[in-house]
């Protein structure tokens, strides 16, 4: 009797199927940093609205599905930090370094959200200064909004993102700024010099007295004569001029 002819399917017992289920195949929506399905939270700290609006205007385009929030205030933006929905970063556009607070940035970086700095050619003495305080990025204005945009996830993704030399140095004259002040350190006592020491490691007002066995009030006395001998108008200037001068 002739052999059955061969079919050319496989028995249904054995038919191997080239579906593939999203548990083996697909990649799992809970992986990496964040979960997939929960978007990207950017709070965005700048006192200045059109600074503030075009900010947000670039991480959303940049940055699609990017939920951001612009605080005017710095309360405001720790009402944003304890709401139920924390950002998982924080932009700090202070704009000018003139207007930036170091008692903030330090507050901000004490909460569990990295911290990055929006600033306009930081000088690397401050920028030493920032990161000293646990800040996880500085965005100078000069760069590219893509550089900007990569930094942002970068710092999200828990890695540290340093501005390169050239562009802390584009657009301004480190030479130059330090002549001035040079000759400023001339005239400057020896208790002043100590101060102006201890200010460029970071030190508080508390700290440089215990140092130095003086008393508080002592130090914010040397601190004003010094602000107005070095010509700056606040903290955080003088800690960048005082790191020049102890360079």
């Amino acid at each position: 009797m002739p052999a059955p002819a061969k079919s050319g399917r496989r028995p249904a017992a054995h038919r191997v199927s080239s579906r593939r289920t999203p548990s083996q195949h697909q990649p799992s929506a809970a992986t990496g940093p964040r979960a997939s399905r929960d978007a990207l939270r950017v709070a965005v700290l700048c006192n200045r609205p059109l600074c503030g609006s075009c900010l947000r205007g670039l991480i959303e385009n940049g940055l699609r599905g990017a939920e951001i929030r612009v605080a005017g205030t710095f309360s405001e933006m720790c009402a944003i930090s304890r709401s139920d929905r924390p950002p998982h970063v924080i932009v700090y556009s202070a704009i000018s370094p003139y207007s930036l607070d170091l008692d903030h940035v330090k507050k901000l970086c004490a909460k569990p959200v990295p911290v990055i700095v929006h600033l306009d050619m930081p000088e690397a003495a401050l920028v030493r200064e920032l990161f000293r305080a646990g800040v996880k990025g500085v965005l100078p204005t000069s760069m590219p909004p893509e550089i900007a945009l990569a930094a942002i996830q970068l710092v999200v993704a828990g890695e540290t993102y340093v501005p390169s030399r050239g562009v802390l140095e584009s657009g301004s004259d480190a030479a130059a700024a330090a002549r001035p002040a040079t000759r400023l350190a001339a005239r400057l006592t020896r208790r002043q010099i100590a101060v102006l020491r201890l200010t460029a490691e970071g030190m508080s007002n508390k700290e440089i007295g215990r140092t130095l066995g003086v008393a508080e009030n002592t130090i914010k006395f040397h601190i004003a004569a010094l602000m107005q001998k070095l010509g700056v108008n606040n903290r955080v200037r003088l800690a960048v001029t005082a790191s020049r001068l102890m360079a």
